[in-house]
């Protein structure tokens, strides 16, 4: 587990080419030859491909989620379709997550796995604003009030176009009200944090980055 997490880290925000170079490889073999790849490190390895990956490689995601007979291997092709970052592609995965044949339990891997940055969580909020009635339709009923926490980020600005949306009478079944105060007070605490310790964080990290 902690392998695959710093591999995780070192090629999507350290950027390292070794690591990076090492996906790429990695996933091409694991297109081909599933079974000769480490299960530890499948996933990492399309996730971080996925993040300069173009139109083939997606394709060739999709097309392998959608034929895979192996519960993993399908569940590791669904999350990387979330690791894509150019743009269109982003779109492609956003409008797939209601298209494609998703059961309920995975309608929201690929937003979550796209939600990395503040533009990104944005992107995915104002879609899964846009989609609302589409999305509630395809969930269990029962859990319909937490779909509040998909307005969770770190951004202040959030609260209120938050609160204005859950508010209204069709986005607010009984539960909402709970669930959404939960997730308005994640919101205050966490751009709190970043707004009292945001520069000194970045002050550390890039003292330790410029280190011999």
């Amino acid at each position: 587990l902690t392998r695959s997490e710093l591999l995780s880290q070192l090629g999507a925000y350290g950027n390292d080419p070794a690591v990076n170079a090492w996906a790429g490889a990695t996933t091409l073999t694991y297109l081909n030859h599933p079974e000769s790849v480490d299960a530890a490190v499948a996933g990492t390895a399309l996730g971080l491909a996925a993040r300069s990956g173009d139109e083939a490689l997606y394709e060739a995601y999709r097309t392998r989620f959608e034929t895979a007979t192996v519960p993993d291997q399908r569940n590791r092709y669904l999350g990387a379709l979330g690791g894509f970052r150019k743009a269109d592609l982003v779109e492609k995965a956003l409008a797939y997550s209601l298209s494609g044949p998703l059961r309920p339990q995975e309608l929201f891997v690929i937003p979550s796995g796209l939600a990395e940055t503040d533009a990104l969580k944005m992107r995915c909020w104002e879609w899964f604003k846009t989609n609302y009635d589409t999305i509630v339709k395809r969930v269990p009923a029962f859990y319909v009030p937490n779909l509040s926490y998909f307005a969770s980020c770190c951004e202040e600005r959030r609260i209120e176009d938050a609160r204005a949306f859950f508010s209204m009478p069709a986005h607010a079944p009984v539960g909402t009200k709970e669930v959404l105060a939960k997730v308005l007070d994640g919101i205050g605490d966490c751009a709190g944090l970043r707004q009292r310790e945001g520069a000194a964080v970045a002050r550390v990290m890039m003292h330790v980055a410029q280190a011999p």
